[in-house]
């Protein structure tokens, strides 16, 4: 939880300048520090860059901003514009974000306000330390700060919520373990990521404790398919996170999912997936081809045991076939900032990177993915001319983009067999905790008939015969020993 202090001289101009109705100056300031307060929360909580850690910078949408913090007036100012143009603005924009490429501003806070980190690994571990009723009994400012979060809610009659809301039922006992080893022993991680995972952990638990061992999570569909949320949810907290989160629950996912995409439109459209023979026996026997491109790989002398070489292939070859570049170079993208290349970020050490793309293995399959993209592609636009017009699918140029559109393509259809998975799972009877794009988690483990069964219906719903879904078994979040 963030505190915000505005020095009074902000609040006292403001009166002087809107003098009436009594109170307008208090309840429009307030409005407008709450929507800032709430834009720099969602910033914490999402984690910061390294450039805005080391200068001690938000990145938020001053569009939103400015929208959200209200007017004040006859003539309905913008509160954000007024506190600009009289010198009391509280952010001052460091570089300017865009709504075209949906990057955010990056701003520092300026004199006029002041920010207290409560839920820093550093404060929470000295509250803990205070007596363990911290966690049992938040403080009286916290329940304010989870209603700002869910404006309305209170108002709201139970199928409002459901309507408006997607929830997860929250191991309460299991994020409290979580939050007092992160604050204390939690050293595999660094700071910038003990501090994200902190934002998020008391931000989950304590509207947990509000809402009676739930989390909310807003809905925001994407214009590609997918179904994300606004600020922290189930999908884009750190894995150790939400099994403490979760509990034990059951994770099932679908296999190599865009593989057995690419491969159900090749068949589709070609009759035949024979063109693509290492492709197929990923799909059929990832281990097999981890194991040949490992032996290409590894270094004799290399420290990293077989599990993490073994990760990082799939991994690499997963980002692969999303269109990942095998390149050493980075490349700046369509909206101008510098990109890593995949590869790189997998594989730090430049020999086991040249080791790897070198391996016939992977070359093989790099190029049956270059060709499934071609086909993919050129198919989309055939069968849908209007994918040309989408300006979301397009190049800077204006021309369409082939990793937009198969993005597209794909996130619909993983939309279309998750909403099967989804029915099934409600006609099992099933809870479903998360959705998690390709995976959905649900508190109880499937018999193998009901595996089967849901199987059978992707497939056939779809229209696609290579649908499998692999179980994980996901456990309470335990210590790990000093």
């Amino acid at each position: 939880m963030l505190t915000l202090s505005v020095d009074p001289k902000v609040l006292a101009a403001l009166k002087a300048a809107f003098p009436k109705p009594a109170n307008s100056a208090v309840k429009a300031l307030s409005k407008y520090i709450n929507a800032l307060h709430a834009l720099i929360t969602e910033a914490q909580s999402l984690g910061k860059d390294p450039f805005n850690s080391r200068f001690g910078l938000q990145s938020i949408s001053l569009h939103d901003l400015a929208n959200r913090g209200g007017q004040i007036g006859s003539a309905r100012i913008r509160v954000h514009a007024w506190l600009e143009q009289q010198g009391y603005a509280l952010v001052e924009a460091v570089e300017t974000g865009s709504n075209l490429t949906g990057r955010k501003s990056r701003v520092k806070l300026t004199q006029w306000v002041t920010v207290t980190d409560h839920h820093s690994p550093s404060a929470v571990k000295h509250k803990i330390t205070q007596g363990a009723a911290y966690l049992d009994q938040p403080e009286p400012d916290e329940a304010a700060w989870i209603r700002s979060l869910y404006p309305g809610l209170e108002d709201m009659e139970e199928d409002q919520v459901r309507a408006t809301y997607h929830i997860t039922e929250v191991d309460q006992l299991s994020l409290a373990r979580f939050i007092v080893w992160l604050a204390d022993r939690a050293h595999e991680f660094n700071k910038a990521q003990r501090d994200r995972m902190m934002h998020q952990a008391m931000l989950i638990y304590r509207v947990a404790q509000f809402s009676q061992g739930l989390f909310l999570q807003r809905p925001k569909p994407s214009h590609f398919g997918r179904t994300y949320y606004a600020g922290v949810s189930v999908q884009n907290i750190h894995r150790t996170l939400r099994q403490a989160m979760l509990g034990d629950c059951w994770e099932y996912d679908i296999t190599s999912a865009v593989i057995a995409w690419k491969l159900g439109q090749a068949r589709r459209i070609q009759g035949s997936i024979a063109a693509y023979p290492i492709t197929h026996l990923y799909l059929q026997d990832k281990d097999d081809v981890i194991r040949t491109i490992r032996a290409d790989t590894i270094d004799p002398n290399d420290t990293d045991n077989e599990d993490t070489m073994r990760r990082r292939i799939k991994t690499a070859l997963t980002a692969l076939s999303f269109g990942a570049r095998t390149t050493d170079h980075g490349w700046s993208d369509e909206s101008g900032d510098w990109q890593v290349p995949a590869l790189a970020t997998i594989f730090r050490n430049q020999l086991d990177r040249a080791r790897f793309s070198a391996s016939p293995t992977t070359k093989a399959f790099v190029d049956e993915q270059r060709q499934l993209d071609k086909h993919l592609f050129a198919h989309q636009l055939a069968r849908d001319p209007a994918l040309k017009l989408d300006r979301h699918l397009q190049t800077a140029s204006g021309r369409p983009s082939r990793a937009k559109v198969l993005a597209y393509a794909y996130q619909h259809a993983e939309t279309e067999v998750m909403d099967v998975v989804r029915a099934e799972m409600k006609r099992l009877g099933k809870t479903v905790l998360a959705n998690i794009h390709d995976a959905l988690v649900v508190r109880e483990r499937l018999l193998t008939d009901d595996r089967m069964a849901i199987e059978d219906a992707m497939r056939t719903q779809t229209g696609n015969p290579y649908w499998r879904l692999t179980a994980r078994q996901i456990t309470r979040f335990e210590p790990t020993a000093d």
